[in-house]
Formats: structure tokens, sequence, C-alpha cells
């Protein structure tokens, strides 16, 4: 039925958005790590070169290098992870439209007996038309353009 076809599409794209969220959240996280090994990649050139300065400069530049070395890639993710209360969870399970209860849901009148495709002989042209058909339980027979809903929301002919 429709609402359920509505229901169904709504949650798929709610899961969508949920995984390319997550995807776009670690894809971050692997970043953040690429941005720090370079920084720690351009430090150990750099101390190296500063192997050839002075004592007292070379001693604030040798502490700067240990902090460096000793700091994780992922640490400045973590962090931010941390303090920020907009990040999806990646273990939050994706939604089920079958799971969701709605008004009327189980309601007779909204389950349709059968739905799909027939051809019906036109009256006066004689011609067959193909289109989407739904049978309820009062037995009657619409008639819609095709079976999006969204395009087609109310019958052509009942």
């Amino acid at each position: 039925n429709a609402v359920f076809r509505q229901l169904q599409k709504q949650v798929n794209e709610e899961n969508a958005l949920q995984k390319s969220i997550i995807i776009m959240q670690q894809n971050s996280a692997h970043f953040e790590e690429g941005i720090v090994r370079s920084i720690q990649s351009a430090w150990q050139t750099f101390d190296e070169w500063s192997g050839r300065m002075s004592a007292q400069v070379q001693d604030t530049w040798l502490g700067l290098g240990q902090q460096m070395r000793a700091l994780q890639p992922n640490a400045e993710w973590i962090a931010f992870a941390a303090r920020s209360d907009h990040l999806l969870d990646p273990d939050t399970p994706l939604r089920n439209p079958e799971t969701i209860d709605y008004p009327g849901k189980e309601d007779p009148s909204v389950i349709c007996v059968h739905q799909g495709i027939l051809e019906r002989k036109k009256r006066f042209t004689k011609h067959y038309k193909e289109s989407f058909y739904v049978l309820t339980p009062a037995g009657y027979l619409h008639e819609h353009g095709s079976s999006d809903a969204l395009n087609h929301p109310n019958p052509e002919l009942s």
C-alpha cells in the first residue's frame, strides 16, 4: 500500500543518509590521521636539520620532537569525537519500516488484496493499455498510471 511504500522509502533514505554520514566520519578520521602523519614526517625532516643548531635551541626542538612522536595519529579525531555530540554512532542499527507502528497500519481497509500490472482493452480504440492495478478487500479495482505512488497518488479509474 502507499503508506507502507512511502514509509519504506523514507526509512531507506534515512538509512542511506546514516550510512553516508558514518562513512564520511570514518573518512574524516583517516584524513586526520594522514595529516598527523604528514606533520610527523615533516617534523622528522626538520628535526634532522635542526641537529646542526645551537644546544639551547636544539633542546627546545628535541622536546617538541618528542611530543610530536608521542602524539597518536588519531588523537585529534578521538578528542574531537569525545567533545562533539553531533556525530552518529557507527553501531546505531539501521531502521526497518516493518517494525514501525503507526495508526491504521493493520487496518484491513488499507491492506491491498493484490496489486500488479494488467493490460486492459480500451472501449473506443480497441487497443490494450498496460496499467498498475490494486484490488482492495472491498472488491474495488483501482487503476493507477504506474506503481509509483508519488507520481500517481490518486487512481485514474476505480
